[in-house]
């Protein structure tokens, strides 16, 4: 696909993403600033021009509470200088964005070495690199301030007095969220959140954020018409998923799902966790997509990686939205909260960050897809009859076992094809069994699974309805083990 994007050159849909990225990284995207504004404005230009839902901007007054969460008020960084004993500038805002601990209040300050160290944020680890403090977008009703330097300019700071200026402006201007609706034949809603704060840095959250808008993308251009409605949310940590989904409780109800996704792009494992029911259609799909990619990758429960962390909007009480997350494992992350999570580092991963939305459009491509089937027959078929030609050869013929035509499961194994066939006639006697659960249990791939059902529909033997269940059933479809 081709397009052209705010006065630039034709570009592929990953220039596209890259240039809006380009244009926002760098921004001080705080839980509410003039460049949060900024960075959804950027947002919502750009899905006018690409993508063929709807964007809109909501924004919330400061002081109002949801939930006893305090929307924050509109804090700006205007400049920061801090200079030394013999008046030598140490650092300016110019160093970086993250210079400055966000929120932190306007000051203008002299003091010694040892009393400006309690208010430095530094780490011997990344010796070179400055960090996200942001403890105070919580607390944004606190007096405090806080700086942040490379942790081998700390060690060489000497004695003697210090002056720190910050200049910051608050105000009561209100806090933004950014939403992409792509309507759908039905009010079945699923909804991918992503993080738009952590000012100066890329992989966590924009990374999150892209990857939903960039996967609702991919699914407009699979189908012609979508099944269920696409909400994109890009919010302020936590409070933002919190107030914007309490703001909008109507549609509660609909949302059958929430998808949330962040670090996309660092070297590590996908690191998905389930919902807390663990079993929803959509934590299944996941597994699925994560077997079919042959990506290296761990399952947990819900919450083993706290990567993502708008989930618990959803997933709680009174709302019950089964929940799943997909990230890289946050642990292995050694630029996690700094100033190296930059944008030149997740250009030279992207291919890490595209397999994340690859795996996330696949999985809900199953949702899309997936179907009820009910059997419109009784007894036992005779598959291998000319009119119906749906029998699969056996592996085991006279004890010898065959060495062609075998099946291959997602783990590589041999199947016995009757054995399969066997197995899927058995699911046609559960209750709501649906392709999802049965690629699941058989450990085939959706597609496999999706063809050889519509090969049944085709000769009226089963009809296959849309799936309106969110949860598989609690017992396992009895199967067929591998071969030895």
């Amino acid at each position: 696909m081709y397009c052209i994007y705010m006065g630039f050159k034709f570009m592929r849909d990953k220039d596209i993403y890259l240039e809006l990225m380009s244009r926002m990284w760098e921004l001080n995207r705080v839980h509410n600033s003039d460049d949060t504004v900024v960075s959804c404005q950027f947002a919502k230009s750009f899905c006018d021009q690409h993508l063929s839902g709807e964007s809109l901007l909501h924004y919330y007054r400061p002081g109002d509470e949801f939930n006893y969460w305090i929307v924050p008020y509109r804090w700006n960084l205007r400049s920061y200088e801090l200079k030394g004993p013999d008046g030598t500038i140490v650092s300016t805002l110019a160093d970086s964005v993250l210079a400055v601990g966000s929120y932190s209040d306007p000051i203008d300050i002299t003091l010694t070495r040892e009393e400006l160290l309690p208010h430095i944020i530094s780490n011997q680890n990344n010796p070179d690199a400055y960090y996200f403090h942001f403890r105070k977008m919580y607390r944004h009703w606190e007096q405090d301030w806080s700086i942040s330097l490379p942790h081998k300019t700390v060690e060489a700071l000497k004695p003697g007095k210090y002056h720190v200026k910050i200049v910051a402006e608050i105000s009561d201007q209100p806090m933004p969220v950014f939403e992409y609706v792509r309507k759908g034949r039905s009010d079945k809603t699923i909804v991918l959140p992503g993080h738009i704060d952590h000012p100066g840095m890329v992989n966590d959250s924009l990374s999150g954020c892209f990857a939903a808008l960039q996967t609702v993308h991919q699914l407009e251009k699979m189908f012609d018409t979508l099944e269920y409605t696409y909400r994109v949310w890009w919010v302020p940590e936590v409070i933002g998923s919190a107030v914007h989904m309490k703001n909008h409780e109507h549609l509660a109800s609909d949302i059958y799902y929430s998808l949330n996704s962040n670090m996309t792009s660092h070297v590590a494992p996908i690191a998905m966790c389930k919902s807390k029911c663990g079993n929803s259609l959509l934590d299944l799909a996941l597994e699925i997509a994560l077997k079919e990619s042959k990506s290296e990758s761990v399952i947990a429960k819900a919450r083993a990686y706290p990567d993502c962390g708008d989930e618990g909007a959803f997933d709680t009480v009174g709302y019950g939205i089964p929940s799943p997350t997909i990230s890289r494992i946050g642990k292995r992350w050694k630029y996690y909260h700094t100033s190296h999570d930059n944008f030149e580092h997740f250009k030279s991963h992207y291919k890490n960050h595209e397999a994340v939305v690859d795996i996330m459009t696949s999985a809900l491509a199953m949702i899309e897809k997936n179907r009820t089937l009910i059997a419109q027959f009784s007894g036992n078929l005779c598959l291998s009859n000319p009119k119906l030609n749906l029998y699969m050869d056996s592996a085991n013929i006279s004890n010898i076992l065959q060495k062609e035509n075998l099946l291959i499961d997602l783990d590589g194994r041999q199947v016995d094809g009757r054995d399969f066939m066997e197995s899927f006639l058995t699911c046609l006697t559960e209750e709501d069994t649906n392709l999802i659960e049965i690629a699941f249990h058989t450990n085939f791939s959706f597609d496999f699974i999706h063809d050889y059902a519509r090969k049944f529909e085709e000769k009226k033997l089963i009809s296959m309805l849309p799936c309106d269940k969110r949860r598989a059933g609690k017992a396992e479809l009895q199967i067929a083990d591998p071969l030895p």
